[in-house]
């Protein structure tokens, strides 16, 4: 197994548990909340959103095929903090299952839907690339940051700044420029 990709894993899995311990305290209405100064989104969203994500890598690893844009999209997930945890766990579950199984050097076909312009005038494009699990896990990881991070905004829009952790939604290099700058004063 790639040291790399075990590594990715549990850098995934550690941005999926601090997910889960927020989701953790959360009540359930602020968790389906929905905020209009945010077109409309809600921290039920973000993280269906995620999780979406994390199911399609999870598919594609056996058929060999990602499709990002093909996500289930299950209201359940976005509208219910339990059935939410429960889904988290199970990613969390399959991804350190796919640590043992994973090959360096396996590729991965990557279907993405384009868009030029007016989408109701035109139609989305197809586009295809190949990746690796590796990279697939870098951008799962980039793209979970992102979300974590408007998950923190929503919760400090809510009024629930003290459920927000410190490092909620912050990537790691800006963690370690953030840690470099202090030292520096």
């Amino acid at each position: 197994m790639n040291s790399s990709i075990v590594k990715l894993i549990e850098d995934n899995t550690e941005l999926l548990q601090q997910l889960d311990a927020v989701l953790g305290v959360l009540d359930d209405t602020l968790y389906c909340k929905l905020d209009e100064r945010v077109h409309d989104a809600s921290i039920g969203g973000h993280v269906r959103h995620v999780l979406d994500h994390y199911s399609c890598l999870l598919t594609g690893l056996a058929q060999g095929v990602i499709e990002y844009d093909n996500r289930e999209r299950k209201l359940e997930i976005e509208e219910s903090r339990p059935v939410a945890l429960k889904r988290l766990q199970r990613t969390i579950e399959q991804l350190q299952t796919i640590a043992g199984t994973a090959r360096e050097g396996d590729t991965l076909q990557v279907n993405l839907l384009t868009c030029n312009g007016d989408t109701a005038q035109q139609p989305a494009a197809g586009a295809s690339y190949c990746s690796s699990l590796a990279r697939e896990l870098a951008f799962l990881h980039s793209h979970t940051v992102h979300h974590n991070a408007s998950i923190a905004v929503l919760l400090r829009l809510h009024g629930a700044s003290e459920l927000v952790p410190q490092d909620l939604g912050i990537a790691p290099a800006t963690a370690q420029y953030q840690e470099q700058k202090k030292c520096a004063r």
